[in-house]
């Protein structure tokens, strides 16, 4: 989470060809979240998020890019995760490396972390 000090931190394993949509709902896990509000990934000019015939925009579908879309614009790319465009809580996401699932592990998974999140709905890192 940015804006925020000290920081709060998830590592988690997701598989490459998980979708950006299937990222937030395990973004939305590893917080505690209950998926209340909408979301974006933003990776320089490019919007990703979910259509919505009642705030149509130039995103594009979360839904239809895989995380290993975003290694083709960069083999580092930077994501910043937006959730609660009222309470503005932005994430970075960061892309550490690929590496081959295990058919016997359940993904995704939480590997390690620091600081509990705050609550859904507390009016985002100034509230």
């Amino acid at each position: 989470m940015l804006d925020l000090s000290p920081p709060i931190w998830r590592r988690i394993e997701v598989p490459y060809d998980f979708n950006l949509h299937q990222m937030h709902l395990t973004i939305q896990a590893a917080t505690r979240w209950k998926n209340y509000h909408l979301y974006g990934f933003r990776v320089g000019r490019i919007n990703y998020s979910l259509p919505n015939r009642e705030w149509p925009d130039d995103d594009l579908n979360s839904k239809k890019t895989n995380i290993k879309d975003l290694l083709l614009l960069s083999s580092k790319p930077r994501v910043i995760y937006e959730y609660d465009y009222g309470g503005g809580w932005e994430h970075e996401v960061i892309v550490q490396g690929l590496f081959r699932t295990k058919e016997w592990v359940k993904y995704p998974r939480r590997i390690s972390g620091r600081r509990a999140c705050p609550p859904e709905d507390c009016g985002g890192s100034y509230g």
